[in-house]
């Protein structure tokens, strides 16, 4: 995948409700003043492909929870951790579970099958993204300039 619309529809082709980020020059706000309605259903292919033609898809967002098929995400704002807390980052994709690097740390996707519940433990630099929260997706860029892939 090259560009930012082929991953657009490559997470949408995987059951993500996603939302357009950044072209407000905040690279990890939405670009579209209410976002929340995303949270509880995805947007069309329609609303979708209007955000491309319009520009506001900078970065992409994608919202988790149920409406992601009940995406969870472990996030890591620092790249050691997951090594740190014995995660092999290897065996998680082995398992079918999805490593992104991002600006600073990791984020890895993982399908729940029950509903969990967005939660922050800042003793680790780990947040866990869950229902309504939303995380940062490739090829979108960090503010250190980092590209997320």
């Amino acid at each position: 995948m090259k560009t930012v619309e082929d991953y657009v529809w490559f997470c949408y082709k995987h059951g993500f409700s996603i939302i357009p980020l950044g072209a407000n020059g905040n690279l990890k706000a939405p670009s579209i003043p209410k976002w929340e309605q995303y949270q509880t259903k995805r947007a069309s292919r329609k609303e979708i492909q209007n955000w491309l033609d319009s520009g506001l898809f900078v970065g992409i967002g994608i919202i988790c929870g149920n409406v992601s098929g009940n995406l969870a995400v472990l996030d890591f704002d620092d790249a050691g951790i997951p090594d740190e807390i014995g995660i092999d980052l290897d065996k998680v994709m082995q398992n079918g579970n999805w490593v992104v690097k991002t600006g600073k740390g990791y984020h890895i996707y993982c399908r729940d099958l029950n509903t969990v519940k967005t939660r922050k433990a800042a003793i680790v630099s780990m947040d866990l993204k869950a229902d309504k929260g939303y995380i940062v997706s490739p090829p979108s860029k960090h503010e250190n300039g980092n590209t997320y892939t």
